[in-house]
């Protein structure tokens, strides 16, 4: 039994008490007593009430915001679904839309290079590999298209100042 419990059945023994004193012979005797007395009960029964709809208002409050906390955890689970579905939409978009020979164009380049025979796989222009007044760059990328296009400019421009 915790204290406020002990405290709450205090209290409803001292109404029950005061009741019963009301009905008894001796005590009504006097007039005086038995007046105080039922103010006295009347207005505990009013503090009482008043309390508990206090907390009423703040238990409906409670219930209140959990409906609303609800709503809106309902409401962030749709938005999640739906970009969750997008996601998955423009996921499947996208594969579809790159052409499968940009796609797998490292691995055919390579298939080529690797299935040539070994004189072949000879790269032209091969003195020019060593010589100290060209230019050599090397380009990391993950993004096959804009390298081929560097490439592509680079040679260009570098046969043409030749």
């Amino acid at each position: 039994m915790t204290i406020p419990d002990g405290r709450v059945r205090q209290l409803k023994d001292q109404l029950i008490r005061a009741k019963v004193y009301l009905g008894i012979g001796p005590i009504r005797a006097n007039p005086h007593l038995v007046r105080e007395l039922r103010l006295r009960i009347k207005d505990t029964q009013r503090a009482v009430e008043v309390i508990l709809n206090k907390g009423k208002q703040i238990q409906d409050d409670c219930a209140a915001v959990v409906k609303k906390l609800r709503a809106m955890v309902h409401s962030s689970e749709e938005q999640l679904r739906i970009h969750k579905k997008q996601e998955m939409f423009l996921t499947q978009l996208a594969a579809k839309t790159i052409s499968k020979g940009l796609h797998c164009l490292p691995l055919r380049l390579s298939n080529e290079y690797f299935s040539l025979n070994s004189s072949q796989q000879q790269f032209p222009y091969q003195e020019k590999f060593e010589r100290p007044d060209l230019y050599h760059y090397a380009l990391f990328s993950d993004n096959i298209l804009a390298t081929a296009v560097v490439v592509n400019s680079t040679m260009s421009n570098a046969n043409v100042s030749a």
